[in-house]
Formats: C-alpha cells, sequence, structure tokens
C-alpha cells in the first residue's frame, strides 16, 4: 500500500470511529423511563450535533425507544419531578449577550424569560456545575459571569457605566475558563419571569457546584477565595476554598433581586484550609457528603478523603481517608461524586480509578463498609445516577476495544444488567476492534512500589512497531476506559505500552508523592522498565520503538528522545519548567515538580522564582538535555495549540526549533483553536498526521 493509500484509509478509519455517538447525559426521567443525550461528531463536515433519545423500561427485562432521535441542546435542565425542563438559548448581538430561557411544562412550550445585559456566561461544565432546579420547581439556580457595567473615558454616551472600567484585568480561572472571572450565583424566578443576581461578594468567593437541600430551605454550594491571586483551575483539584450554606430562612428576601447580602454558612470552617468538591445531601437532607482534602495539597490531583456532614450539629466525619500503595483499597481518584449518589438513605455510589481500572464502588455511611461493586471487570465502570425510588442505577461501561454502553442495575442484583444502550458499529469499527486485545501487567519500581502498565497487543500476524503511550499531569492516570484515538493507533497495528508511572493517580498518595522532587527521574525510570519487560513478552513485535505523549507525557517524551527511539509524537510538551514558572495558568506545578516548597507563612509560592529556584527547574527539564536531544536526532513530531495557557505553544517550539538547526527530520502542527487538550474538531487532523510519522519510521 502506498502512502496515500494508507493515508486514505486511516482517514476512512478514524472518521468511522470519531463518529461513534458518546454519551453526554444520562438520567431517570420517571421511575421506568431514561433520557440519554448523545454526541455526533462528522469530521467530514466539521459539525458535532446532540440528539436526545427516550428509553422505556418493561418489567425490568425490555428496553424500547419511546421516539425516535430527535436534535437537541445540551443546554437542557430537568426539574426533580420530570415534568418541567428549561432549554438555555445565548443569542450575541455585537458586544451584548442576552440569554433566553425557555420553559416546558409536561413537554408543552410554556414561556420564554429573558435576561438582558446581565450575564456574560452560564456555566455549564463538570467543575463549576450545571443550573439546579428548586424542590419547588419554581427557581433555578445557577453560576454564571456577571456582565461588567463599563465603558471607555471616551463613550460620549456613558450613561451608567464604570468610566474606564472595561480594560482593568481581573484574572481568570485558566485553561478553557479564560472568560470566567467575576462568577456569582443567578435565580432565575419561573413564577415572575426574574433573572437576577443573588447580593453575593464576587470579590471574595467564586461559587460553584450549586445543590438545593431536598427540603428546598437551603442549598449548599463550593467557594473559592478570590482576594488573592486566581490560578488555573482545570485538572486542579487542589484549588483551596470551603463549601458554605446558604439559609432562605434566614435570608427571607433571597429571591427579591433587592434583597440585602447573604448571610453565608462556612460548613467547613473547623480545617484550617482544605479543598473540598460536590457536596451532596442525602435524601432526608441531614447529611452532606463531599469529598476532597482537609489540608493545604500542592500536588494538583491527588488521593482525595470522603466526608459526611450532619446539617444540625455541623460535625464532620471522615467515611474515607488517604489510602496508600500496598492497601487493597487504594484510594478516592475522581471528578467528584454523581449528581445522585445516594443508592439508599445510608448508602452512596461513586467510582474511582483503582490501579489503572475505574471502578464502582458503595460506601456505608453508618458502618463504613466499603464494596468493590464489579471487582473482576477490566471494564471501565462509572455510575451515572442512581433512582432512590427503586434502588437502581445507570451504570456506563467501556473498554479499549468496546464503545460505552449504559446498562440499568439493581442494587440488590448486581449480576443483573439490563442493556439500555449500545452505539452501533460499521463494519469498519468492529474489525478496528476486533483487530487488538489488552491487558494489565503488573510491574514493581526498585523502591518497591507496585503499578501496572495497560498493554494493547496486536493481533496482527505481522512483526509491528511498539509504541509507548505516555499520560499527562503528571498525576492523572492511564485507564481501561475506551478512548478513540487509542483505538485506532491500536487499529493501525501497532502494540501500545501504557505505563502508570510514579505520579500517577490510583495507585495511592505515597506513590504520588514520592514524585516531587524526583520529576524525569522516578517516572523516566518506570517508563523505561515497563518498555524493557513489557516488550519481551510480545510475539509480533518488531525492533522499533516509538513514543506517543501530551503535557508531562511530551515532557518524558522529550527526555527519553535522548535514548535509541525510532520517533517521537508529542502533543503540547513541556520542555522548559524554567519559563513555564512563568507563563503557564498554574505556575505552581513548575516549582512542585521541581521539588520546591512555598514561601512564608501562607506557603504560596512567589510569582517571580529565585535564581536558586530556576537552576532547580531547569536541572529536571528536557531543555537541560538539548545538546543529547539533538544529537540523537530522534524523528519528532511537535503539534501545538496556538490558544493554549497551560503549557504555551512557546514550549513546543523551542523544541522544534532545536531540532530544526541539528537537522533532525522534524515536523511541527500548529492548531489555531487548539487548547491544552487539542480536542476541537480540527485537532482530529493530528491522530492521522501521527498515523503517517509512525509510518514512516516505525513499519
Amino acid at each position: 500500500m502506498d502512502n496515500n493509500q494508507y493515508r486514505d484509509e486511516c482517514v476512512k478509519k478514524l472518521v468511522e470511529i470519531v463518529s461513534i455517538p458518546t454519551i453526554k447525559k444520562a438520567s431517570f426521567s420517571s421511575s421506568n423511563s431514561i433520557s440519554i443525550i448523545l454526541t455526533n461528531t462528522d469530521l467530514y463536515q466539521k459539525k458535532t450535533k446532540n440528539y436526545l433519545l427516550h428509553k422505556h423500561v418493561i418489567n425490568n427485562k425490555q428496553v424500547i425507544s419511546t421516539c425516535p432521535q430527535e436534535l437537541v441542546s445540551t443546554d437542557i435542565i430537568k426539574s426533580p419531578t420530570g415534568l418541567k425542563q428549561i432549554v438555555f438559548k445565548e443569542q450575541k448581538n455585537g458586544d451584548n449577550t442576552e440569554y433566553q430561557f425557555e420553559i416546558f411544562e409536561n413537554n408543552q412550550y410554556l414561556k420564554t424569560i429573558v435576561s438582558k445585559d446581565l450575564l456574560k456566561k452560564i456555566c455549564f461544565d463538570d467543575w463549576f456545575g450545571a443550573p439546579q432546579f428548586s424542590p419547588c420547581e419554581n427557581y433555578i439556580a445557577f453560576i454564571g459571569q456577571l456582565k461588567k457595567n463599563t465603558g471607555s473615558f471616551f463613550d460620549k454616551n456613558p450613561k451608567d457605566k464604570i468610566i474606564g472600567g472595561e480594560y482593568i484585568y481581573s484574572g481568570n480561572w485558566g485553561e478553557s475558563y479564560q472568560e470566567l472571572s467575576d462568577l456569582s450565583i443567578f435565580m432565575c424566578d419561573l413564577q415572575n419571569d426574574k433573572v437576577y443576581q443573588l447580593p453575593f461578594p464576587t470579590d471574595q468567593i467564586a461559587p460553584g457546584q450549586i445543590q438545593f437541600n431536598p427540603d428546598g430551605k437551603s442549598l449548599v454550594f463550593v467557594g473559592w477565595s478570590v482576594e488573592k491571586r486566581k490560578l488555573g483551575i482545570k485538572l486542579c483539584y487542589h484549588r483551596e476554598n470551603n463549601i458554605y450554606q446558604l439559609n432562605f430562612e434566614d435570608n427571607p428576601k433571597v429571591t427579591d433581586p433587592d434583597s440585602p447580602p447573604l448571610k453565608l454558612i462556612n460548613l467547613t470552617s473547623q480545617f484550617p484550609s482544605g479543598a473540598f468538591r460536590t457536596p451532596r445531601f442525602s435524601p432526608n437532607g441531614k447529611l452532606l457528603v463531599f469529598i476532597g482534602m482537609d489540608e493545604k495539597t500542592l500536588p494538583h490531583n491527588t488521593c482525595a478523603q470522603m466526608f459526611c456532614l450532619n446539617i444540625e450539629t455541623k460535625l464532620i466525619e471522615t467515611l474515607i481517608d488517604y489510602k496508600n500503595n500496598h492497601d487493597e483499597f487504594t484510594g478516592i481518584y475522581s471528578v467528584g461524586l454523581p449528581r445522585q449518589c445516594f443508592i439508599n438513605e445510608n448508602t452512596v455510589l461513586f467510582n474511582s480509578s483503582n490501579r489503572s481500572v475505574t471502578k464502582v464502588f458503595s460506601i456505608n455511611i453508618e458502618t463504613k463498609e466499603l464494596v468493590n461493586l464489579f471487582p473482576t471487570s477490566l471494564k471501565g465502570s462509572t455510575i451515572v445516577e442512581t433512582n432512590l425510588k427503586t434502588n437502581e442505577f445507570i451504570l456506563s461501561e467501556s473498554s479499549l476495544n468496546s464503545p460505552t454502553k449504559l446498562f440499568l442495575v439493581n442494587y440488590k442484583d448486581l449480576g443483573s444488567k439490563l442493556l439500555i444502550y449500545e452505539p452501533i458499529l460499521s463494519n469498519v469499527c468492529q474489525e478496528a476492534f476486533n483487530s487488538f486485545d489488552f491487558r494489565l501487567e503488573g510491574l514493581e519500581s526498585k523502591e518497591g512500589y507496585k503499578y501496572n502498565a495497560i498493554v494493547i497487543e496486536s493481533k496482527n500476524i505481522d512483526k509491528t512497531g511498539t509504541i509507548l503511550f505516555l499520560h499527562g499531569g503528571p498525576h492523572l492516570c492511564s485507564t481501561t476506559d475506551y478512548l478513540y484515538y487509542l483505538s485506532f493507533m491500536a487499529s493501525l497495528g501497532y502494540n501500545i505500552i501504557i505505563p502508570n508511572y510514579r505520579g500517577s493517580t490510583g495507585f495511592g498518595k505515597d506513590f504520588i508523592d514520592v514524585l516531587n522532587g524526583n520529576v524525569g527521574i522516578y517516572d523516566l525510570s518506570d517508563c523505561v522498565d515497563s518498555l524493557e519487560k513489557i516488550k519481551k513478552q510480545l510475539q509480533n513485535s518488531n525492533e522499533k520503538n516509538g513514543i506517543l505523549g501530551g503535557s508531562h507525557g511530551g515532557f518524558l517524551g522529550a527526555h527519553l528522545s535522548r535514548f535509541k527511539f525510532n520517533a517521537i509524537a508529542l502533543r503540547n510538551p513541556v520542555i522548559d519548567i524554567v519559563s513555564l514558572s512563568v507563563t503557564s495558568d498554574i505556575p505552581d506545578w513548575s516549582f512542585y515538580e521541581a521539588g520546591l516548597k512555598p514561601h512564608g507563612t501562607n506557603k504560596n509560592y512567589n510569582a517571580i522564582p529565585t535564581l536558586e529556584e530556576l537552576n532547580k527547574m531547569r536541572i529536571c527539564s528536557p531543555s537541560n538535555f538539548i545538546d543529547e536531544i539533538k544529537e540523537s536526532k530522534t524523528p519528532s513530531l511537535i503539534m501545538l495549540g496556538e490558544n493554549d495557557i497551560r503549557c504555551p505553544s512557546a514550549q513546543g517550539l523551542m523544541l522544534y526549533n532545536s531540532l530544526m538547526e541539528s537537522g533532525t527530520d522534524t515536523q511541527c502542527l500548529m492548531y489555531p483553536k487548539g487548547g491544552h487538550m487539542l480536542d476541537t474538531i480540527e485537532c482530529k487532523d493530528l491522530w492521522i498526521h501521527t498515523a503517517l510519522w509512525f509510518k514512516k519510521y516505525l513499519s
């Protein structure tokens, strides 16, 4: 097959794989009905569309679709009973933004409430959270970006504008959240057709993750301090905050835009510092369960604890504490608790990566009994939502060669999983997923830390190259959950080794902490050991090796390119920690990973590093070994996002320009709309380039 034919085959395969619908949302619309929102991507048309499915369960045995797929917006919020729903629509007219709240009741359009000149943006993400209906279903609380009424010194008719305030910098929440700065809590009053900001101290606290008490008398939320510098928050679970409660009985006019300042109760004030997330009320509203860390934490992601707060006494109990590498249960590592996580009054279901596999666990609040619900499965399992009335839950399940499926599971009979939804796969996709197998390989470092690597082994009878896939973070984890790009690369006939090196989540708090000051040493050693030990077991592997990594995985890939590799492909790599420390939205990452301690009594890092600190950062950076990297002349593909503020494109260009100087075969891709994740439709192009790059050097 010539290069053009191979390219066309790769394009066809990627288009088919990317077109497999992904599950955006799934929820119980009634005791026996489930609503599913699917996202479908068409690379040829460069469009992404969302579709709504309704599934009806008959006698817990049969699932039928009650209506055809319906094209929808994902910005739909349903009321607790499912009788009401709101569709949020954003209308832009020049610099002005208008939000329309379309209200439906019993599936019939009711009315539209319009908000003008108040909101710049409404949050619908996994971190700051989506809008929430009140239990009475007459109000919706949501987090939004307050629109500032500012004007120029030169405006002829400034009216009520703050003159000269339009360019005053107030910071933002970094990668993916550049538009978010002055966040506040807003209310939409469905009875009086009003949208207004609650009297909230936006100069002190940034709110998120709202949750109403089931009795409707209060709500809780996570509040991050904004009195000092804002830092990037995406994938940074250690940003200090508190959980606050707002009692409507203490603020009788809270639903009135002219109400006095809110009386906020700090529910986590007993901790001197901490970082908490996803507060969830028990069904009777007497308990509040949440996860986080009850101390100042320096790594951006680490083992979390689970807490239970008694709303009446305000006492907090630790349900699950930190866990370490040699514990059977290695701890909690997840974005947070599901929106509906109680399966009964005393039992919470949650997800956590556990030694490279995403697992579902239950914890009994009274007995503290912890149970792994599906202990033997290598498939990634995730709780989507629970149904208290029926003791059932929606379970998503996937693996590297099996896209996500949804099941209905009865908590009292875990063995009886009823399939609700599975994607229909084309012949191209079926052949791709059938072309490889995967397994876990247990490993141990010289210091005695246990970890493992995911091994994807091609069924190709011909000798094939091996790719070392390196995850970023470093405090993240590669799991066996389905990822379209890994499945695509595996379907091209490569063996892929995916080590969860020291510093990865899912293997204990001590496994994470040990990397501090040893970055570029311990993680690098584990990657090399994984390749050397596992490659010997691969039956159809040739002698050629490649590296594929992004962010910190790119950092490791650049380091490893000093050694004998046939090709590397790096996405937004960290090349020089020194310059990253003053250009990234998370500058504290550079200090911590280099093993540096915070300054002063506040235990914060300075904005400008000292010469001593700069030296330590340089020593562990790939830039410190640039002469060796250039001498190795490893063919290098570098893929960058122009809008990346976590690891700015200058990092990758530093490596690219150095390789160009040395005469190394190198290519750089620059995506104008690409951020750090390189996850826009345009950025899917990089996987074809990667396939062609490895075809050239690993075949």
